[in-house]
This record gives structure tokens, sequence and C-alpha cells, in this order.
């Protein structure tokens, strides 16, 4: 996902905004077959979780989650801060690995699994992804800034809790707790 804000039209998405100078949309032909509308709860934004910063632009949060990070940075107009998601580091450094990103072919290589936000010099900036999610554990954070807050937001399909599992092993309760986490984040509308 790309966030260009030097381009942002302010209030375009009011209901009282004024499109008459955009081109209106235009009908192409569609799918041969009807689409069905989806039984399943919507994807929700489940938490949100600070990162620490344990390297220089190196984040971590608690645990391995799917969804974005939210970025809250400062500086100069045109600036350009790539954020790279990946949930493992480099064995021995504090580096995150894209190694598993980069050996696949890729339409895009630069782009998988990263984000960019291009700043339009307003303090506090606030950027959050739109269309894409991600897996990770840490995010690494390129670009010139002043300050930046990253948060880690989980989204996933809010599905309904029906049961639960507890024993007196706290190592099966953490199998348990991890598993269960897995799947919930796995859960992109399916």
């Amino acid at each position: 996902e790309i966030h260009d804000s030097t381009k942002y039209i302010d209030g375009w998405c009011d209901k009282n905004f004024n499109d008459e100078t955009w081109i209106n949309a235009v009908e192409r032909a569609g799918f041969s077959n009807n689409f069905i509308t989806t039984k399943n709860p919507p994807m929700e934004k489940i938490a949100e979780h600070k990162g620490k910063e344990i390297a220089k632009n190196l984040f971590e949060f608690p645990t391995t989650t799917a969804g974005y990070v939210k970025v809250k940075v400062t500086g100069k107009r045109g600036s350009l801060i790539k954020v790279n998601y990946s949930e493992r580091l480099i064995p021995g450094k504090l580096k995150i690995d894209m190694s598993t990103f980069k050996k696949e072919e890729k339409a895009f290589p630069d782009m998988y699994n990263s984000d960019e936000f291009i700043l339009n010099g307003e303090k506090d900036q606030i950027f959050e992804g739109l269309f894409a999610y991600h897996g990770f554990r840490y995010a690494e954070i390129i670009g010139e800034y002043e300050n930046i807050e990253v948060t880690a937001v989980t989204t996933h399909t809010n599905l309904k809790t029906v049961s639960s599992f507890t024993c007196n092993n706290e190592i099966l309760n953490k199998i348990h707790a991890a598993c269960l986490n897995s799947m919930k984040t796995c859960c992109q509308d399916i």
C-alpha cells in the first residue's frame, strides 16, 4: 500500500463534498458468475499494541499478529517512510528477515510485505492501512522523520468464541493460546 498525503483532498469523504469536477465511473462488463453475499462476520480491528524500539528503526510487538502498523509521524513534506514487516529477525542480528519474501517471484518485489507513506509536512500525521494486511511481529521503519510512534493493529474476522480450554499444565495452555492466536489472525474473511 502506498499513501501519498501530499495528494490528499480535504473533505473528500464528507457527505457534502462537491465532486462535480471528478470523472464519472464507467460501467464495465462484469464477471459471468453472480456475486454471493457472505455470511461471515466482518473483518474488524481487534486490538492495538504499541511498538517497542529494540534497535534503531526496528520495533517489536508483544506477539505475532496479522494486520498492519499504524504510524504517527512528523517529518518534512515529501519524505518517504517505508514500513517493512516480518515475523522473525535474522539470527544473531537485530534486523528483520525478508529472505522468505525475496526468494519468491513477485510483481513488485520491493513492495512485498511493506507499506509506504509520503508525508505532507504536518505534525503527528497518522497513517493506517486501508487495503492490505500483513503477518508480523517486527516492523522496520526506513526513511527520514523527526519523531515516530508505531502501533500494531490486529485485524481479522471477528469470530464468536463458543468454547475455551485450560488445564493445570501451563505449557499446554500456552500452546493452546498460540494456536488460537494463529487461527484467528489467519482468518481473513473466511
